[in-house]
Protein backbone atom coordinates (compact mmCIF):
# COMPACT_ATOMS: atom_id res chain seq x y z
CA UNK A 1 0.00 0.00 0.00
CA UNK A 2 1.55 3.41 -1.20
CA UNK A 3 1.48 5.87 1.91
CA UNK A 4 0.57 9.22 0.57
CA UNK A 5 3.25 12.11 1.37
CA UNK A 6 1.45 15.12 0.88
CA UNK A 7 1.70 17.58 3.23
CA UNK A 8 -1.73 19.45 4.46
CA UNK A 9 -1.00 22.77 5.81
CA UNK A 10 -3.74 24.36 8.17
CA UNK A 11 -4.57 27.66 6.61
CA UNK A 12 -6.36 28.90 9.54
CA UNK A 13 -4.20 31.14 12.11
CA UNK A 14 -6.93 29.86 14.80
CA UNK A 15 -5.67 25.86 13.83
CA UNK A 16 -2.14 27.60 13.84
CA UNK A 17 -2.13 29.01 17.45
CA UNK A 18 -4.13 25.30 18.56
CA UNK A 19 -1.17 23.57 16.75
CA UNK A 20 1.80 25.61 18.81
CA UNK A 21 -0.46 25.80 22.02
CA UNK A 22 -1.25 22.00 21.37
CA UNK A 23 2.28 20.18 21.65
CA UNK A 24 2.64 19.22 25.17
CA UNK A 25 6.01 21.58 25.87
CA UNK A 26 6.28 20.81 29.37
CA UNK A 27 7.88 17.45 28.51
CA UNK A 28 10.68 18.14 26.54
CA UNK A 29 13.50 17.93 28.18
CA UNK A 30 16.10 19.05 25.69
CA UNK A 31 14.75 21.02 22.73
CA UNK A 32 16.81 21.72 20.33
CA UNK A 33 16.46 24.29 17.11
CA UNK A 34 17.30 22.93 13.87
CA UNK A 35 17.22 24.25 10.12
CA UNK A 36 18.44 21.79 7.39
CA UNK A 37 18.23 22.98 3.69
CA UNK A 38 18.32 20.82 0.67
CA UNK A 39 19.79 20.97 -2.63
CA UNK A 40 17.41 22.36 -5.53
CA UNK A 41 18.74 19.56 -7.48
CA UNK A 42 20.38 15.99 -7.89
CA UNK A 43 21.49 15.30 -11.31
CA UNK A 44 18.52 15.59 -13.57
CA UNK A 45 15.65 15.32 -10.22
CA UNK A 46 14.69 18.62 -8.84
CA UNK A 47 13.50 19.15 -4.90
CA UNK A 48 10.36 18.55 -4.27
CA UNK A 49 7.92 18.35 -1.10
CA UNK A 50 7.78 14.32 -1.41
CA UNK A 51 11.72 14.24 -1.94
CA UNK A 52 12.28 16.27 0.98
CA UNK A 53 9.67 14.65 3.24
CA UNK A 54 11.40 11.33 2.16
CA UNK A 55 15.03 12.35 2.42
CA UNK A 56 13.57 14.04 5.95
CA UNK A 57 12.51 10.13 6.59
CA UNK A 58 16.12 9.19 5.92
CA UNK A 59 17.75 11.56 7.85
CA UNK A 60 15.59 10.73 10.55
CA UNK A 61 16.57 7.24 10.29
CA UNK A 62 20.38 7.58 10.55
CA UNK A 63 20.09 10.20 13.20
CA UNK A 64 18.06 7.71 15.63
CA UNK A 65 20.86 4.82 14.64
CA UNK A 66 23.52 7.22 15.24
CA UNK A 67 22.37 7.95 18.77
CA UNK A 68 20.61 4.32 19.80
CA UNK A 69 22.40 2.12 17.76
CA UNK A 70 21.15 -0.07 14.90
CA UNK A 71 18.60 -2.35 16.79
CA UNK A 72 16.87 0.59 18.91
CA UNK A 73 13.52 -0.13 17.90
CA UNK A 74 14.21 -3.57 19.44
CA UNK A 75 14.96 -2.07 22.52
CA UNK A 76 11.85 -0.37 22.96
CA UNK A 77 13.60 3.13 22.85
CA UNK A 78 10.89 5.60 21.32
CA UNK A 79 11.60 7.86 18.75
CA UNK A 80 13.15 11.68 19.53
CA UNK A 81 10.13 13.79 19.65
CA UNK A 82 10.07 16.46 16.56
CA UNK A 83 8.01 19.04 14.92
CA UNK A 84 9.04 19.41 11.34
CA UNK A 85 8.48 22.19 8.94
CA UNK A 86 9.07 22.60 5.11
CA UNK A 87 9.55 25.75 3.93
CA UNK A 88 10.69 26.88 0.55
CA UNK A 89 12.51 30.64 -0.03
CA UNK A 90 14.73 31.26 -2.62
CA UNK A 91 13.90 28.84 -4.36
CA UNK A 92 15.49 26.58 -1.88
CA UNK A 93 13.73 24.14 0.24
CA UNK A 94 14.90 23.93 3.77
CA UNK A 95 13.36 22.53 6.97
CA UNK A 96 13.12 23.96 10.38
CA UNK A 97 12.90 21.66 13.64
CA UNK A 98 12.60 21.52 16.89
CA UNK A 99 13.68 17.92 17.83
CA UNK A 100 14.65 16.49 21.53
CA UNK A 101 17.98 15.96 22.43
CA UNK A 102 18.94 12.50 24.39
CA UNK A 103 19.47 13.37 28.16
CA UNK A 104 22.19 11.04 27.49
CA UNK A 105 24.06 12.95 25.01
CA UNK A 106 25.57 16.09 25.38
CA UNK A 107 24.41 19.39 23.50
CA UNK A 108 27.82 19.58 21.22
CA UNK A 109 27.95 15.82 20.80
CA UNK A 110 24.47 15.98 19.06
CA UNK A 111 25.00 19.08 17.74
CA UNK A 112 27.11 16.81 15.51
CA UNK A 113 25.53 13.93 15.09
CA UNK A 114 22.54 16.03 13.47
CA UNK A 115 25.48 18.07 11.29
CA UNK A 116 27.26 15.00 10.23
CA UNK A 117 24.15 12.17 9.67
CA UNK A 118 22.59 15.18 7.99
CA UNK A 119 25.68 15.34 5.26
CA UNK A 120 25.29 11.33 4.34
CA UNK A 121 21.78 12.15 2.69
CA UNK A 122 21.47 12.28 -0.82
CA UNK A 123 19.36 16.02 -0.81
CA UNK A 124 22.02 17.75 2.11
CA UNK A 125 23.05 21.21 1.27
CA UNK A 126 25.81 22.27 3.04
CA UNK A 127 23.63 24.96 5.27
CA UNK A 128 22.55 23.48 8.68
CA UNK A 129 21.78 25.68 11.49
CA UNK A 130 21.73 23.66 15.35
CA UNK A 131 21.21 25.56 18.29
CA UNK A 132 19.65 24.75 21.68
CA UNK A 133 16.22 26.10 22.15
CA UNK A 134 15.41 28.17 24.87
CA UNK A 135 12.35 29.75 24.01
CA UNK A 136 10.50 26.84 22.43
CA UNK A 137 6.88 28.70 22.03
CA UNK A 138 8.86 31.60 20.27
CA UNK A 139 10.62 28.79 17.96
CA UNK A 140 7.47 27.44 17.33
CA UNK A 141 6.12 30.81 16.39
CA UNK A 142 8.94 31.33 13.86
CA UNK A 143 8.77 28.13 12.35
CA UNK A 144 4.94 28.14 11.23
CA UNK A 145 5.03 31.95 10.17
CA UNK A 146 2.53 31.95 7.18
CA UNK A 147 5.66 33.89 5.01
CA UNK A 148 7.65 31.89 1.96
CA UNK A 149 5.53 28.18 3.35
CA UNK A 150 4.14 26.15 0.74
CA UNK A 151 0.43 26.68 1.21
CA UNK A 152 1.13 28.91 4.23
CA UNK A 153 2.49 26.10 6.41
CA UNK A 154 3.75 22.89 5.57
CA UNK A 155 3.63 20.57 8.66
CA UNK A 156 5.87 17.43 7.55
CA UNK A 157 3.08 15.10 9.58
CA UNK A 158 4.88 12.21 8.23
CA UNK A 159 8.19 13.25 10.13
CA UNK A 160 6.75 14.57 13.33
CA UNK A 161 6.31 13.26 16.35
CA UNK A 162 5.39 14.38 19.47
CA UNK A 163 2.64 14.80 22.43
CA UNK A 164 -0.68 16.96 22.14
CA UNK A 165 -2.44 18.38 25.26
CA UNK A 166 -6.24 17.49 25.61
Amino acid sequence: MKRSTNIHPPTDPRLRKSFIEGITLDRWQNPTAVTLTMKQRRGSSAADPIVCSRNLRHWLNLLHRSAFGNHWRDYGIAPLKRVAILERSSERYHYHLLIERPDTISFDTFAAMLTRTWSETDWAYQQTDVQAAFNVPGWLGYITKYTDKLGDEAIDWHNCYFEMTN
